[in-house]
C-alpha cells in the first residue's frame, strides 16, 4: 500500500510542476506501471483498444473478490462454454465470453439504444428514492425512529441518512426486496464491506485483512442464499441481474460461483452515490447562503409538488455545478490499461507487459485548468461555461471503453435525492453545548479507491430533519 500513498505524492508533485510531462514509471513488485498525467496523453490511451486492454483487471478484481481461477477461466472463454442441455436464452447472438456479455449488459440497461432499459431502471430508482424519503419510511428505521424529539424532529448522522435511502435503493432495483429483506442489518453489513473493500481490491496483506475477508463473505453468503431461492419469489430484480444469472447458469455457474462474480457489481452499485450525496450535502448545509440559494433553484418549479426531474437537470445551475465540483474534489479512483504491445504515448515508447495508470485526483487538480485554487471547493466554479466539463482533465465518470455506463442513471439519483430531501424536509447541522459548529468531516485520501472518496474514519456530520408543512 505504500506504493499508493507515496507515488500519489509523486504523480502530484509531477504535476504541479509540469502538468505536461511525460508519462513515467514506478515499478511495485517487480511489476512496472506507467503513469500519465498529461490530459492530452490519457485522451490518447482512452482512445487506444487495440495494444492497450482492460481485461487483466477485471480478471483480478474477479479474482480478488474470492472467484476461483476456475470460474474466471469459464466466464472468460470465447465461445462460452455452454453446458450441453442448456437451452438458448437469445442473449448471445454473437457468442460472446460471459464477460463480455455482462458489459453488453450493463449498456443495454443503462444506456439509450434500441434494446434499452435504461428507462424502466432509472424510472425503479426515481420511484425507491420518493418512497424512501418520505417521513414514514425513515421512521420505520430504528436508528432514526429512537433519534425523534418532542419537537418532531429526528436527529441523526448525514451518513446514515444518505446510506439509508440510497444503498436500500441500490440494492433492491438490482436485486428486488428478498435481498435486502434477507437480513435485518443489510446497511451495516454494505458498511463493513464498504469500508474494508479496498484491501480485498488492491490485495492487501490477508493477515491484516480479516475484516475485509469477512465482510465480503458474509456479502456473498447472501447473495449465494438469494440465488438458491426459486425465481419467481425474485422476480422484481433488475434486467441485467436476471439476464446475466441466466447465462452463468448456462456455463454450470454454482449460486456461490455466481454470488462471488458479482460481488463488485454489488459493490459498485451501492459504493458512490450516497458518498457522492454526503459529500454534496456536507457543502450544501455547512454553507448557509449557499443553502438557501440552492433551495430557491429547487423550489421555483413549485412548492406544490416534487420537482420533476427536467426542472433539476436543467432549471437549477447552482446545483449542477455543486455537483460537478464534488465530483472534481472527491473522486480519487484510477483507471488502468495492460500494454499488450509496445504503445507510444506522449511521445514516450511504453513496453508491453507492463501497466498503465491514469490517476483521476491528479488531472481533476491540474491548476492550468482550474486555477491556483484548484485544491479549493468552489460552489460556483462550473457556472461558468468554460470548457471545464468536457476537458481531459475533468474525468469523473472515467473515459473510453470503460467509461461509466451508469453516469446518468447516478446523476439523476443524486439530483432526485437531494431535490426531493430539501423539498420534503428543513434539514440542519446541529450545535454543541454554546452553539459550537461541528468540524467538517476530512476525507480519507490515503485508501485507494474506485470512486468517491469517504469520510476519514469516524468523520460525519449530525443532522436534524424536519417535516416541512
Amino acid at each position: 500500500m505504500a506504493f499508493f500513498n507515496d507515488s500519489h505524492a509523486v504523480i502530484q508533485s509531477g504535476i504541479a510542476n509540469s502538468p505536461n510531462r511525460a508519462p513515467f514509471k514506478v515499478t511495485l513488485a517487480g511489476q512496472g506501471f506507467y503513469i500519465v498525467t498529461n490530459p492530452q496523453d490519457v485522451a490518447q490511451v482512452y482512445k487506444n483498444t487495440v495494444t492497450l486492454s482492460f481485461h487483466v483487471f477485471i480478471e483480478d478484481l474477479m479474482l480478488s473478490c474470492g472467484t476461483s481461477p476456475e470460474v474466471v477461466r469459464k466466464m472468460t472463454t470465447t465461445p462460452p462454454p455452454y453446458l450441453p442441455d442448456s437451452k438458448e436464452s437469445g442473449l448471445n447472438p454473437q457468442k460472446k465470453s460471459l464477460i463480455g456479455l455482462a458489459v453488453d449488459f450493463h449498456h443495454i440497461q443503462l444506456l439509450p439504444g434500441p434494446k434499452s432499459q435504461v428507462g424502466p431502471i432509472t424510472d425503479t430508482f426515481l420511484g425507491y428514492i420518493h418512497n424512501l424519503l418520505q417521513w414514514t419510511s425513515l421512521l420505520r428505521d430504528d436508528k432514526m425512529s429512537s433519534s425523534i424529539t418532542s419537537d418532531n424532529k429526528i436527529h441523526t448522522s448525514l451518513y446514515q441518512f444518505c446510506g439509508k435511502v440510497l444503498v436500500e435503493a441500490g440494492t433492491k432495483v438490482y436485486w428486488g426486496e428478498k435481498l435486502w429483506n434477507m437480513t435485518p442489518d443489510m446497511l451495516q453489513t454494505f458498511e463493513g464491506l464498504d469500508k474494508t473493500m479496498w484491501k480485498i481490491l488492491f490485495r492487501y496483506p490477508e493477515r491484516f485483512s480479516k475484516d475485509a475477508i469477512q465482510a465480503r463473505d458474509g456479502i456473498v453468503d447472501l447473495l449465494t442464499e438469494y440465488y438458491a431461492l426459486p425465481k419467481e419469489t425474485r422476480s422484481d430484480a433488475a434486467w441485467f441481474t436476471q439476464s446475466l444469472e441466466a447465462e452463468s447458469r448456462a456455463i454450470g455457474l454454482t449460486e456461490r460461483e455466481m454470488a462471488s462474480a458479482i460481488l463488485i457489481i454489488y459493490f459498485v452499485v451501492n459504493g458512490n452515490t450516497y458518498k457522492f450525496c454526503f459529500w454534496a450535502l456536507c457543502h450544501i448545509l455547512s454553507d448557509p447562503p449557499l443553502l438557501s440559494s440552492i433551495r430557491s433553484e429547487v423550489l421555483a418549479e413549485s412548492n406544490e409538488h416534487e420537482p420533476s426531474m427536467y426542472h433539476l437537470l436543467n432549471k437549477c445551475p447552482l446545483l449542477d455545478s455543486v455537483l460537478c465540483e464534488v465530483l472534481r474534489i472527491y473522486t480519487s479512483s484510477a483507471s488502468m490499461r495492460f500494454i499488450d504491445e509496445d504503445t507510444v504515448i506522449g511521445g514516450k515508447n511504453l513496453r508491453k507487459g507492463n501497466r498503465i495508470m491514469l490517476p483521476y485526483r491528479a488531472l481533476h487538480e491540474n491548476p492550468e485548468i482550474y486555477g491556483s485554487d484548484s485544491l479549493d471547493f468552489k460552489a460556483g466554479r462550473f457556472l461558468k461555461e468554460n470548457g471545464m466539463r468536457r476537458n481531459n482533465s475533468y474525468r469523473p465518470f472515467g473515459g473510453g471503453a470503460t467509461l461509466c455506463a451508469g453516469r446518468f442513471v447516478a446523476m439523476k439519483e443524486v439530483l432526485r435525492f437531494i431535490g426531493t430531501a430539501l423539498w420534503l424536509y428543513d434539514i440542519e447541522l446541529e450545535t454543541g453545548v454554546g452553539g459550537v459548529k461541528q468540524s467538517f468531516p476530512r476525507v480519507e485520501n490515503k485508501k485507494p479507491t474506485f470512486g468517491v472518496m469517504a469520510a476519514f474514519g469516524d468523520d460525519d456530520l449530525r443532522i436534524s430533519i424536519k417535516q416541512i408543512l
